[in-house]
C-alpha cells in the first residue's frame, strides 16, 4: 500500500447560471497586483506547527499512501520555506500542497474566512476558456469570448509559457484526492472548475497566451484578453438542483434511469421506497443509477438503497477507526459541540495502535423484501463520484448482476475518511482545516486498493465529442441494454 513518491475551494462552478453575472473585457497586459494580508514568519510557522501536531495526534490516514518519513519531509520542506512574511494566498499555497500530500480527498486546508469573502468578492482576471481532462491531457470544453480562434474539442498546449502537463500537475498538487488517483483531482479541474483553480494556483493575468492544437492538429497561438469578474460564479449542479432525477426513457424498453445527485437528502429512504415500488409496477427490467458527480453524503442514505437492490447479504464497512477518542484541538473546531459526540461511542484497541470503533456500518444488512429489485443494474460513474457515492460503488460491485460503466471514481476503493468531519481555525492565522477523524475500511473487493473503482466498461469522451450534447457514457448503457434485450427475446 505504501508508495514512496486542492480540493478546490469551492469545487466545480458554471457561468452560465449566475443571475446578473456580466463579465467584462480586461485591458493592458501586465501581470495583475494581488492585495492580500501579510503573515509574519512567526505566525505562519506557529500555525503550520499546529497543524501538524494536530494531524500526527489524531488523523486516521496520516501514513497510508506514504510512509511517515516521507510525510515528516514535506512538514519540513514546508517549514523551511517559511522564512520570509508572505501574503494569505501564497502562505495557503504552501499549507495546501503539504496537506494535499497526505492522499486523503476529505482533509482539505482553505484560506480564512475573511480572505475567501475578499478573494470572492474582488475584481478577478480570469482565463476565459474551461476545459475537460482527457487521459491526463486539456481540452478546451467551452470558450467564454466570441472572438476566439480556439473553439471546443481543440487541445490545450500550454498558457503563458506553462505546458499542459505542467499545468495539470501543478494544479492537481493542491487538490486533496483519495490515494494514487487523479480522478477526483481532474473532476474539480474540469469545466469552469479550471478557472478557479487556476486562479488560486497561478494568480491572474490581463492577457492570456494559448498554445494550442488547431482542427487540423496543426500548432498555432492565440492570445486571448482576460475576462474581469467582481464574483466568483455560484457552483451549479448539473442540470438542476434537485437531489433525483428519475425518468422512463422511450428509446429504451423497461429501463428506468435514476440518478441520485447527493446522498445528502435526509429524507432518501422516502424517494426509494416511492421509487422502487413503482419499479415493481413498471415492470423494470434494466435499472440505470447514474452516480456521476455524486459527492456523497449520509452512510444511512447509501445503506438504505443497497437495501433495494443488494441480492445477497452487504455490509458496508470492515470496520471503522480512529486515532484518538478526544483530540486535544477540539476547543478550535468550529462545531466543537456537534464534533465531540464522537466521545460517547465504543472503542477497542487495534494491532496497529489505532482504536476499532463500534457502529453499524460493520454489521450484515439483508435486503429488503418488499419492493426489493433483482434485475439488472448498470452504474454509471466518473471521477466525481466520492465518499459515499464512491463506497456504494464499491460494496455494489460485489454484488451479482452489477454492471459499472464510465471512468474510474474520485473515492477510494479500499477505503475513505470521514464520518465526522471537523473545521478547525489555525489560531494565528485563521486558515480553515477540515479534518476527518474515522476512516472505514469498505467492504470491498479490493480492500488494500490505492485507487478508485474501475469501471468494468471503461467509456472516455473523445474530443470530438467535447461541447456537444453528447453523453457517450449514457449512450453505452443504452447500447448494452438494447444488446441484452435482443438477446433476450430470442431465448
Amino acid at each position: 500500500m505504501l508508495r514512496n513518491f486542492c480540493w478546490s475551494i469551492c469545487g466545480l462552478i458554471a457561468l452560465s447560471f449566475i443571475i446578473g453575472y456580466t463579465p467584462k473585457r480586461a485591458s493592458g497586459h501586465s501581470t495583475v497586483p494581488f492585495p492580500d494580508r501579510v503573515l509574519s514568519t512567526q505566525q505562519m510557522q506557529a500555525d503550520l506547527t499546529f497543524m501538524r501536531n494536530a494531524l500526527e495526534e489524531a488523523h486516521p490516514s496520516l501514513y497510508r499512501y506514504y510512509v511517515k518519513r516521507e510525510i515528516d519531509s514535506c512538514f519540513d520542506d514546508a517549514y523551511n520555506q517559511l522564512d520570509h512574511a508572505m501574503p494569505e494566498l501564497e502562505y495557503w499555497r504552501v499549507m495546501s500542497k503539504l496537506v494535499t500530500h497526505i492522499s486523503s480527498g476529505h482533509t482539505v486546508i482553505w484560506p480564512s474566512n475573511a480572505a475567501q469573502i475578499q478573494y470572492n468578492n474582488r475584481l478577478k482576471y480570469i482565463l476565459p476558456l474551461s476545459v475537460a481532462v482527457i487521459n491526463g491531457k486539456l481540452y478546451v470544453s467551452r470558450v467564454l469570448t466570441s472572438d476566439a480562434a480556439i473553439k471546443p474539442g481543440m487541445q490545450i498546449l500550454a498558457v503563458n509559457g506553462r505546458p499542459d502537463l505542467n499545468l495539470l500537475g501543478t494544479i492537481r498538487a493542491f487538490i486533496p484526492g483519495d490515494g494514487y488517483s487523479n480522478a477526483f483531482k481532474d473532476s474539480k479541474v474540469q469545466e469552469l472548475g479550471f478557472l478557479r483553480n487556476y486562479w488560486y494556483v497561478f494568480g491572474e493575468s490581463r492577457h492570456y497566451n494559448i498554445v494550442y492544437l488547431d482542427s487540423a492538429g496543426n500548432k498555432a497561438k492565440q492570445t486571448l484578453m482576460a475576462l474581469a469578474i467582481n464574483r466568483w460564479p455560484v457552483p451549479a449542479s448539473r442540470g438542476t438542483n434537485q437531489p433525483y432525477e428519475l425518468s422512463y426513457p422511450d428509446s429504451l424498453p423497461n429501463t428506468a434511469i435514476f440518478r441520485i445527485h447527493t446522498f445528502a437528502d435526509t429524507k432518501a429512504a422516502e424517494v426509494y421506497d416511492a421509487a422502487f415500488a413503482d419499479f415493481k409496477k413498471q415492470k423494470i427490467r434494466n435499472l440505470v443509477l447514474d452516480l456521476r458527480g455524486n459527492g456523497g453524503g449520509l452512510f444511512a442514505a447509501t445503506t438504505e438503497l443497497l437495501r433495494y437492490i443488494a441480492n445477497k447479504k452487504f455490509r458496508m464497512a470492515y470496520y471503522n477507526e480512529c486515532r484518538v477518542i478526544e483530540p486535544s484541538f477540539m476547543s478550535h473546531a468550529r462545531n466543537e459541540r456537534k464534533d465531540n459526540t464522537l466521545i460517547s461511542r465504543t472503542y477497542n484497541p487495534l494491532p496497529n495502535g489505532n482504536l476499532q470503533v463500534s457502529d453499524n456500518l460493520s454489521s450484515y444488512l439483508l435486503p429488503y423484501t418488499s419492493h426489493h429489485y433483482n434485475k439488472r443494474i448498470y452504474v454509471l460513474t466518473d471521477g466525481g463520484t466520492f465518499s459515499a457515492a464512491s463506497t456504494l460503488v464499491a460494496v455494489l460491485k460485489t454484488q451479482p448482476g452489477v454492471t459499472v460503466i464510465g471512468q474510474e471514481t474520485g473515492g477510494n476503493e479500499g477505503s475513505t475518511d470521514g464520518g465526522v468531519l471537523s473545521i478547525i481555525t489555525l489560531p494565528s492565522t485563521q486558515l480553515q482545516l477540515r479534518f476527518p477523524h474515522f476512516r472505514y475500511a469498505i467492504a470491498s473487493a479490493h480492500p488494500n486498493s490505492g485507487y478508485g473503482v474501475l469501471p468494468d466498461v471503461p467509456v472516455i469522451a473523445n474530443p470530438a465529442q467535447i461541447g456537444m450534447q453528447v453523453d457517450p457514457v449514457m449512450n453505452k448503457a443504452g447500447e448494452l441494454i438494447l444488446q441484452t434485450e435482443v438477446r433476450n427475446s430470442k431465448n
